[in-house]
């Protein structure tokens, strides 16, 4: 009796098969699961940097000034020279996510971390290719929070 052992080259050629297509039904919902993620890591360097800077304007009694252009979140001190950068979160450490605001610069008050005295808060809007959106919402009292009108990361609506 000659019992043969192994695989055979058409069993072998059906489970790549059956891989391969496996495989293409799990990248789409991959790649959208990567660029949730990035979208909720941009929103929490942002969220975290804006209460850094309104804890750090009580903190050090200064006013503190957040802003974005070209595509950063600049935390900093403008009012001594040279500028003291707290923090600087740039989009380009997270690929397809923009960020955009309603209101550019936005001053902490050094005695009580309210926001610009003159005009409440604002809004901070990051969105990535796909069209996820993510806020990041100062109050005029300084509160930051954060919302999602497309439901991502578990966040509440705005």
């Amino acid at each position: 009796m000659n019992k043969s052992r192994g695989v055979t080259l058409i069993e072998l050629m059906v489970t790549i098969a059956v891989l391969a297509i496996l495989a293409s039904m799990a990248i789409p919902g991959f790649t959208n699961m990567m660029e949730r993620q990035r979208l909720i890591n941009a929103t929490e360097a942002v969220y975290s940097d804006l209460q850094n800077a309104r804890s750090e304007a009580v903190k050090r009694s200064l006013q503190i000034v957040a802003s974005i252009e070209e595509g950063c979140l600049t935390v900093a001190d403008k009012l001594v020279s040279p500028t003291v950068v707290l923090s600087n979160t740039c989009m380009t450490v997270f690929p397809a996510i923009s960020i955009s605001t309603n209101r550019s610069p936005i001053y902490f008050d050094r005695v009580r971390g309210i926001t610009n005295p003159s005009g409440g808060g604002g809004t901070i809007t990051l969105t990535s290719s796909t069209s996820l959106e993510a806020r990041v919402v100062i109050s005029g009292f300084g509160r930051v929070r954060v919302c999602s009108p497309t439901k991502v990361g578990g966040y509440p609506t705005c």
